[in-house]
Order: structure tokens, then C-alpha cells, then sequence
């Protein structure tokens, strides 16, 4: 009884160990199914004595329906840890195996008949631990490997597991007796070995290939900001040119001591103002900017020219030195540095809308937000300072 309790605890930690892997959504749900089917055939082998590498594949195709099934997807890279997970119980056994032999300094036959259930106690408390461990590094780890090396991995790593199960055969079901430990540690060694080279060669594929899409990325935002702040400038100097003629009008009626005309020209030049605080155009990102460029002007307008002026006084437009303060104050509006401006708030806007696609598009991801969100600030006002000293 003892014996079936930890077959059904293998296959559970299995089940755990592809849910984590494959990111399962219903994790609970999914480990439940396969454990349970998994123990069925596990105990159908067994009583057939059909064991080490015909169970292994025949456990990991097993699983790897059923996850396919649970996620409603095919992929061949989700066999890995389909397989991978007989060759973890494996090599679990062969460490405490290692350990007990250590320890006693028996043979093996004595060791498997004195301790057999610790070892396969032991040998399970490993496996969570190790799940536990892949859990906390696995988007690292999938990270790593770029999808077109996924396929050249999976294969390369089943024709590994089966070379390496016809070698050890039933060595982690313990049927037979390997005296000598040190070939079974030198084994997986070696395996560990190949597999470490081979995400290390993925790893530097991985890299490589990013740093050459960032170069691009890099180039394409440069120009497409460079273009988008062109735009704005020289809607921004359309919009300019109306109120600077609405200027020149006020000033030639002052000159010609049309007074009436010049107030109403000042009530006017505050009509073309609102007027231009609703600018729609086909590209939001444009009306915003501008608008808020417009409304700025208008504010300070507002609040510089009724300290000076009182509209309805006629007489004030009499005094040169009045008509000298208006002029002055609304030329000052179109003095200011329209294209520091408009880097500010295309900066601020920028930052904004990366920041809403990339919580829409990677949910996963908040603390890369997080992490990234300043870097990604500076970097945009890097690319926008090489666009303006241009």
C-alpha cells in the first residue's frame, strides 16, 4: 500500500512540475486529472513489468495530451518537461542512493533492502524542492530560449532522455542492482553538462537577436518621432502665424488711434483663442498636444493682459505706454521655446501610451514596469534631444 502512495505522489509531483513549466490556468484541476490517469497507466505498465523507458515515454506522451487538451494547444516544446519530469524522479532516486551509500558504506542490494522507502521519501523531497526552485527562476528560464531554438531543444533533450534511460533502464524504479554509483553519477553529469551548454549557446543566440531588435527599434522610433515633432511644430507655427496677424492688427489700429477697433480686436484676438482650444484632427496624439499648447497661451494670456487692461476702458488704449505693455505682453507668448515645449509633452505623452500598451499587452509583466518604467523615460528624452539639437 505504502508503495502505491508514492507511485500516485510521483505522478502527482509530475503533474505539478508540467503545470508550472507549461503555465497551466487551472492548475488544481489539471494535476488532479493527470496524476490520477498517469497512476492508472503507471500501475498497467507495472503489471506488465514494462518499466524505465518504455514508462517514461509512454508517461510523458500520456501528459503531454492531457496538457494540451487542459490549454487547447499543440506545441512540441511542451513535451520537454512532459519527459523531463521521469528523469528528475530518476536522478532524485540516484542522489539518495549516492547518499545512502555514503553514509552506511554498503553495498547497493543492502541498501535497497534495509532503506527503500526513505529513499523514495527522500527522493520526492527533492523533486518539490526542485519544482519550487523552477517555479521561482522558470520565466527566466523560458526567457532564455528563443522560440525557433524551442523545437531544435526538445529534441536534442528526448533523444538524451532516451539514450539515457536505456543506459540506466529501471534504476529509478530500483528492479535492478548497479553496484558501481559512480557510472550512474558520472551519467548524469554529463547530461547536465549538455543540457547547460546547450541553453548557454541559446542564451547567447537570444541575446545576440535582442540587441539587433533594439538597434532597430531604437532607429524606427528616432524617425518616427522626428517626423511626429516636425508636424507638431509646424502646426504649432500655422497656429502662431493666425495670432501673430490678429497681433499686428492690434498694433496697427493702435498706431492709426483706432482705439474701438483695437479693444475689439483684444476681445477678438480672445475669440481666435478659443477657437484654436479645439483643434480636431485625424491623430489624437496631435490634438492633444496642440490643444494644450493653445490653452497654455490662452491662460497666461488671460491672467498677464486683465492685470494690464480693463477691456471696456477706452482711454486706456490712449496712453502709448499702455498700448506698450499689451503689445509687449502678447508678443512674449510666441517668444517662448516652442520645441522644448512640445519635447516635454511629447515625452510625458510618449511614456504615457507605452505604458498602456504594455500593461495591455504583457499582464504578466508589473514589476518589469516597475523596474524599466525610468530607463524607458530617459531613453525617450535621449532620442528626442538628438531630434531637437538637430
Amino acid at each position: 500500500m505504502m508503495y502505491l502512495f508514492f507511485d500516485y505522489l510521483e505522478v502527482l509531483l509530475g503533474a505539478i512540475f508540467i503545470g508550472v513549466f507549461c503555465d497551466v490556468e487551472q492548475k488544481n484541476r489539471y494535476c488532479l486529472i493527470s496524476s490520477i490517469i498517469s497512476f492508472f497507466v503507471m500501475e498497467i505498465m507495472q503489471t506488465y513489468d514494462l518499466f524505465g523507458n518504455e514508462m517514461a515515454y509512454v508517461l510523458a506522451i500520456t501528459n503531454f495530451v492531457i496538457v494540451s487538451i487542459v490549454k487547447k494547444e499543440v506545441k512540441f516544446y511542451n513535451f520537454i518537461p512532459c519527459i523531463l519530469f521521469t528523469w528528475i524522479s530518476v536522478f532524485t532516486s540516484t542522489i539518495v542512493l549516492f547518499f545512502f551509500k555514503i553514509i552506511t558504506n554498503y553495498d547497493m542490494t543492502k541498501i535497497l533492502k534495509l532503506y527503500r522507502l526513505p529513499i523514495i521519501f527522500l527522493a520526492r523531497i527533492i523533486f518539490l524542492v526542485l519544482i519550487v526552485v523552477l517555479n521561482y527562476f522558470k520565466t527566466k528560464i523560458k526567457d532564455t530560449i528563443i522560440e525557433k531554438n524551442k523545437y531544435l531543444l526538445t529534441i536534442t533533450m528526448v533523444l538524451i532522455f532516451g539514450i539515457y534511460f536505456i543506459l540506466l533502464n529501471d534504476i529509478g524504479h530500483m528492479q535492478i542492482t548497479i553496484d558501481d554509483i559512480y557510472v550512474v553519477l558520472l551519467l548524469l553529469l554529463v547530461l547536465f553538462f549538455v543540457v547547460c551548454i546547450l541553453f548557454i549557446h541559446m542564451t547567447r543566440l537570444y541575446n545576440e537577436k535582442t540587441e539587433y531588435v533594439l538597434k532597430n527599434k531604437e532607429l524606427e522610433y528616432i524617425e518616427k518621432n522626428k517626423s511626429l515633432v516636425h508636424y507638431l511644430h509646424d502646426n504649432v507655427m500655422k497656429i502662431q502665424h493666425s495670432l501673430r496677424y490678429g497681433l499686428i492688427l492690434i498694433e496697427n489700429n493702435i498706431d492709426d488711434q483706432k482705439y474701438e477697433d483695437a479693444k475689439n480686436q483684444v476681445e477678438h484676438f480672445y475669440d481666435l483663442l478659443d477657437e484654436k482650444t479645439n483643434i480636431m484632427t485625424n491623430n489624437y496624439i496631435f490634438d492633444t498636444l496642440l490643444n494644450d499648447y493653445i490653452f497654455l497661451i490662452k491662460s497666461q494670456f488671460d491672467t498677464k493682459v486683465k492685470l494690464l487692461i480693463n477691456i471696456g476702458n477706452d482711454s486706456f488704449f490712449k496712453d502709448f505706454n499702455n498700448c506698450d505693455k499689451i503689445i509687449n505682453t502678447i508678443s512674449n507668448f510666441f517668444e517662448q521655446s516652442d520645441k522644448t515645449y512640445l519635447e516635454i509633452k511629447l515625452i510625458e505623452h510618449e511614456a504615457y501610451v507605452q505604458l498602456d500598451l504594455f500593461v495591455e499587452n504583457k499582464e504578466n509583466n508589473i514589476d518589469k514596469i516597475n523596474q524599466d518604467m525610468n530607463v524607458e523615460y530617459f531613453e525617450d528624452y535621449a532620442h528626442l534631444k538628438v531630434i531637437f539639437d538637430k
